[in-house]
């Protein structure tokens, strides 16, 4: 029993330590650029397209992450307008890039996860499913 418990235990911690636990699934940016292409971010464009020219920059956003690294949500919101998605919270900044219209197809965002001080530490396409 305790060793069972032990292993269910290590197994969580392994998972929340990698991200998996709040992640979920998550693509990488070439993973990214195969899925939705390569278009270089234009934040007017951005700002004031439908969810498939977004999905497009997203691409470029995941390569440029260290641009967004340590910026306040405010800043975000600045840049890329009122977030759609949602991830765990509404303060944690998510825009949507893919939605599920039925039950097979999946839903995609840009998530700009967040310290303690409300500063982005990293930049995941997350599954929102």
């Amino acid at each position: 029993m305790k060793t069972g418990l032990v292993s269910i235990l290590a197994i969580f911690f392994a998972n929340f330590a990698s991200g998996q636990f709040w992640y979920s699934k998550t693509l990488n940016s070439s993973e990214v650029a195969k899925r939705w292409g390569k278009t270089t971010l234009n934040i007017e464009k951005f700002n004031n397209s439908n969810i498939s020219t977004k999905a497009s920059m997203a691409y470029s956003i995941l390569r440029n992450e260290k641009k967004y690294i340590g910026k306040s949500v405010i800043d975000i919101h600045k840049e890329f307008g009122q977030p759609d998605g949602f991830y765990f919270s509404d303060i944690i900044p998510a825009y949507l890039i893919q939605i599920a219209k039925t039950k097979n197809k999946e839903a995609w965002q840009i998530v700009f996860l967040l310290d303690h001080n409300r500063k982005v530490t990293k930049v995941i396409v997350h599954k929102n499913n």
